[in-house]
């Protein structure tokens, strides 16, 4: 059985901030979404503050930045969904002991 994953947006807007991003300069993303019909638009910010009031206000859907700024929009009323990620290996979870 094939199931069919479809989209109701065509433009995934992503922040990234100064320092840079391996998902933008690899380009996986455009790779992995072209075939669904996906547009990758990429905006860059000088810092974290910035891009989650770009993201409270609907200019990007989606961004990474360090622990601090999220907590302080969240407080501000900002409606946030968290994303987290981790590569499983065969020694995850393992102490170095």
């Amino acid at each position: 059985m094939t199931k069919t994953i479809t989209f109701k947006t065509k433009v995934l807007r992503i922040g990234y901030q100064s320092s840079g991003d391996l998902v933008r300069v690899t380009g996986v993303l455009e790779k992995r979404l072209e075939p669904l019909g996906v547009k990758v638009e990429w905006a860059q910010f000088a810092q974290g503050p910035q891009l989650m009031e770009a993201m409270n206000v609907g200019k990007i859907d989606v961004g990474s930045v360090g622990e601090t700024p999220p907590i302080f929009a969240q407080a501000a009323g900002a409606r946030i969904v968290y994303l987290a990620g981790r590569r499983i290996t065969a020694t995850s979870g393992k102490g170095s002991a």
